[in-house]
């Protein structure tokens, strides 16, 4: 995959550690990076009372995949827009400007330039 030039976030893929509370870079690159650690908790995915454990584990291990595949759907996303604009003022292509509009928001964001 093709990582953006002037990227300030530590580069994907991302892999979880075996107990699922350390989240490092699968292949961490110091000599282009300052990162090691993403993320490094006591405790994850906290259940409301009530909730059924099982239920609580489920949304957990698939809140731990999401937060996995940040740099991969960024990137993913970057080229999705890419492709898009090309079509741009193109008045076949009913609704254009605003899903343009919502995918850059959202990369805005991710990129830490949205406030």
């Amino acid at each position: 995959m093709s990582q953006p030039i002037n990227i300030t976030y530590t580069p994907g893929p991302w892999i979880w550690s075996e107990e699922g509370y350390s989240l490092r870079p699968e292949f961490p690159q110091p000599d282009t990076h300052h990162i090691h650690t993403i993320l490094d908790l006591e405790m994850c995915g906290c259940g409301f009372a009530g909730s059924k454990l099982e239920d609580s584990l489920k949304e957990d291990k698939a809140n731990h995949a999401l937060i996995a595949a940040a740099p991969e759907l960024l990137e993913a996303l970057s080229i999705a827009e890419e492709f898009m604009r090309g079509f741009e003022g193109d008045e076949a292509q009913v609704g254009m400007e605003i899903k343009l509009a919502i995918i850059r928001h959202a990369l805005s964001k991710a990129r830490g330039q949205h406030e």
